[in-house]
């Protein structure tokens, strides 16, 4: 709900000299004030600029020359000026990786870069694209490629009976027998706020009571996410505070389906949940912090966004309830919660650990439209031999691996679903007592 949505179409995105850019360091100084750290470099003449919150020198440089796109050193993303958002390109994937290595030391290209090159490449937001703009080559040709693996050659010309080979499309019963008999080792699990509205927490879209519909008539703004934007926040930073006035956390409890997450990896199948969530409910649901990937960050700490010095959430809260503005002592700008600001990059964690998913036998996709990048980007990662089962209220159709002979929909509201699955599996009894002892901490320590 709080990612960023960078854009993958672009018009800016120029083919670079990339030579220049390799005799070019992320650690030089800026031109104008010698800064090093929060620096940008000009993707169309490499002079290094400050950030706008150093002293703006690379906005000014945008303003006196007109340039496009610059290249964080602080985060490794690429900002258009001229469409006032992050960009993805291919164009600028050797520009990247030259800072990456230089930055991180150099890249095993493990399942993880070829995870990260193939999410910059296929344009998985094609229902969205602009003027009805066709679909990347990359992706008309990994089209091409299922149809050819769908329908084998032979079995276009075969007599009736015969050459029957297309494999038959996964079912729910099968999801029951593989989970029953163990078939499964390797279990990922990508959730989206559906999973937390039964614990009472608000929607942010929905037209009349989402918090953005909210938001917008008491802050009388045009566009009420704009409350989620790090420039918002470092300009205004009372709006936020004051919005955090409005949502206790602490009081929200896991849905059913939080603890069957939580479930399996007490039965040792979780390898990893990927969360769109910030309200942090996965902890109390048994799921350790090393299988939680928070994509956008969650309530659970706060830090400076600047320097990232980690603060403590409860001290957040305290300047909250005071109505005060707690200012880091190094960076003098406002503390915020570890969540994902329009505006700010993704942890590294998200990318660190999405291999998991190359790697799994089944995927779970819970509550979630997949409507926002790069967390959409996911579900294209599995193998092609790895089943997947959606749980959602409707199908999500943009996206092909949640489509295949490999995959099920499970149509309906997501607890009703699980509880009906934990049922059909005979695994209710030791469910229920999975639940009582996550709860038995929080209800002594009342």
């Amino acid at each position: 709900m709080f990612a960023v949505e960078p854009v993958r179409d672009c018009p800016h995105c120029q083919e670079l000299e990339e030579e220049l850019f390799m005799e070019k360091r992320f650690d030089e100084k800026c031109t104008d004030c010698d800064n090093v750290g929060e620096n940008w470099i000009c993707l169309s003449c490499t002079q290094i600029f400050c950030s706008r919150y150093v002293k703006e020198h690379m906005v000014k440089h945008n303003e006196d020359t007109k340039h496009p796109i610059a290249f964080s050193f602080a985060d490794l993303s690429f900002w258009c000026y001229d469409c006032d958002t992050y960009v993805i390109s291919s164009k600028f994937k050797r520009v990247h990786d030259h800072f990456y290595d230089q930055k991180f030391g150099e890249i095993d290209k493990t399942d993880t870069q070829k995870i990260i090159e193939k999410i910059a490449e296929l344009d998985i937001n094609k229902e969205d694209a602009k003027d009805g703009e066709s679909s990347t080559d990359t992706e008309s040709k990994l089209d091409k490629e299922e149809e050819k693996k769908e329908i084998p050659e032979d079995s276009k010309t075969a007599p009736e009976g015969e050459g029957e080979e297309e494999k038959p499309k996964f079912s729910r019963e099968e999801l029951i027998e593989n989970l029953k008999s163990g078939k499964y080792k390797k279990v990922t699990v990508l959730t989206g706020a559906g999973i937390s509205v039964s614990a009472g927490i608000p929607d942010f879209r929905s037209p009349k009571i989402g918090l953005y519909a909210t938001l917008k008539e008491k802050y009388d703004m045009d566009d009420p996410s704009e409350i989620f934007s790090i420039d918002k926040f470092y300009s205004e930073p009372e709006l936020f505070y004051d919005f955090c006035k409005e949502l206790n956390w602490d009081k929200y409890d896991p849905t059913p389906t939080h603890y069957f997450i939580g479930f399996l990896h007490h039965k040792g199948l979780l390898d990893m949940n990927f969360t769109q969530n910030i309200d942090a409910l996965e902890s109390k649901a048994g799921i350790p912090q090393e299988k939680l990937v928070p994509a956008h960050g969650n309530m659970s700490g706060a830090h400076c966004p600047k320097c990232k010095k980690s603060k403590c959430i409860q001290k957040f809260g305290e300047y909250v309830k005071k109505e005060e503005i707690w200012k880091c002592e190094i960076c003098e700008v406002p503390i915020k919660p570890t969540i994902v600001f329009f505006g700010e990059g993704l942890p590294m964690s998200f990318f660190n650990n999405m291999e998991k998913i190359a790697k799994s036998d089944l995927g779970i996709v819970i509550g979630s439209s997949m409507v926002v990048s790069p967390f959409n980007g996911l579900p294209e990662m599995y193998s092609k031999d790895a089943n997947i089962a959606t749980i959602n209220m409707e199908p999500i159709k943009h996206i092909k691996n949640l489509n295949g002979n490999n995959s099920v929909f499970l149509e309906g509201k997501c607890d009703e679903i699980i509880l009906q699955l934990l049922k059909d599996l005979e695994w209710e009894e030791e469910y229920n007592e999975f639940v009582s002892k996550q709860k038995e901490p929080v209800e002594s320590s009342q």
